[in-house]
């Protein structure tokens, strides 16, 4: 609570004057803080340096994190000091990046990578490269933090997938990704982003596996999937490794274990699978449930399967026509 009314006290006293110097929150020992005049002077050195690189008017070089402010009229506060677990837990000098900074009425001022600031200062880590506008205005300056992930593109599932394997085939410790790719190959699956007139077993959910592979008993579960799809040719089907059926398999194995009947399970879904398709278990659920959306009305036909609650005769009279 103190913390709190700290913090509101803080974004009260700089609200109106927008300008809020961000060492002055942080573990930042005093000694190290720097007065109003050594701020001044240190930025006036960055910016009149002859060191830097000028790229179309964007300044690209090291900056003392001691000297950077952040306007409080356009970012909140309290997004700066609640430092993200990941960025702590994996922090990498090397892989900080440039922050983004604008010059303006003789200030630096963040606009993106405050976090990564917040946490430099927190270690005592008070240099940092940066890339500089020169003399935006207020609201260029807005309007550039306002768009600033509007450029980036984020990285593809199939593209971090390969990245990981790459890293553990060039002499890289194993990963989340190693180990699905070798589940991949000793089921004979193959991965891609989409399924083609030629795909022949062809997981195109790696985004779904890959959150399953890093849950509990999630390997062991993907393990299991991958036999079962294989035993029952689930996976000759068109679609049979769209994300629903990837996390319905997982919600079986997960209730399977809890219920000490994992071999009950497998039974009872390995009968009805090989009788069926994704498009005869789609057209069952909604017919069955039809108040459920697509995720929960397969996952319901799944676990409904493994716990005996479908016949494999139902499922041929449903579909005896086909």
């Amino acid at each position: 609570m103190g913390k709190k009314q700290s913090l509101n006290k803080i974004y009260a006293k700089y609200i109106n004057g927008d300008d809020y110097l961000i060492s002055n929150e942080t573990n930042t020992p005093a000694q190290d803080l720097l007065s109003e005049r050594d701020i001044q002077l240190l930025t006036q050195n960055i910016i009149n340096s002859s060191a830097p690189f000028d790229i179309g008017g964007v300044m690209v070089c090291k900056i003392d994190l001691r000297c950077v402010y952040l306007d409080l009229g356009y970012q909140t506060l309290n997004r700066h000091f609640a430092c993200p677990g990941k960025l702590r837990t994996h922090w990498d000098p090397r892989r900080v990046g440039l922050v983004e900074l604008n010059y303006r009425n003789g200030k630096l001022y963040c606009i993106d990578g405050g976090h990564r600031i917040k946490e430099s200062l927190h270690r005592g880590e008070y240099m940092i490269p940066a890339q500089i506008h020169m003399d935006l205005t207020r609201a260029e300056e807005a309007e550039e933090f306002a768009t600033q992930n509007e450029a980036k593109a984020p990285l593809q599932p199939m593209d971090t997938y390969n990245a990981w394997i790459c890293c553990k085939d060039s002499g890289g410790d194993e990963n989340i990704d190693s180990k699905i790719r070798d589940l991949v190959v000793k089921y004979g699956y193959t991965v891609a982003a989409r399924e083609t007139k030629d795909s022949f077993r062809t997981l195109t959910s790696i985004s779904s596996i890959r959150a399953i592979a890093k849950k509990l008993t999630g390997m062991e579960s993907i393990e299991w999937m991958f036999n079962l799809m294989r035993t029952s040719k689930w996976c000759v089907h068109t679609g049979f490794s769209r994300a629903r059926y990837m996390n319905a398999f997982y919600d079986v194995y997960r209730e399977a274990l809890s219920e000490d009947k994992l071999d009950k399970y497998t039974e009872n879904l390995l009968t009805l699978l090989t009788v069926s398709s994704p498009l005869h278990i789609e057209s069952w659920a909604k017919a069955h449930y039809p108040n459920s959306e697509m995720r929960s009305y397969v996952k319901s036909t799944f676990l409904d399967m493994a716990r005996g609650n479908i016949q494999k005769s139902d499922f041929v009279c449903m579909f005896a026509d086909e």
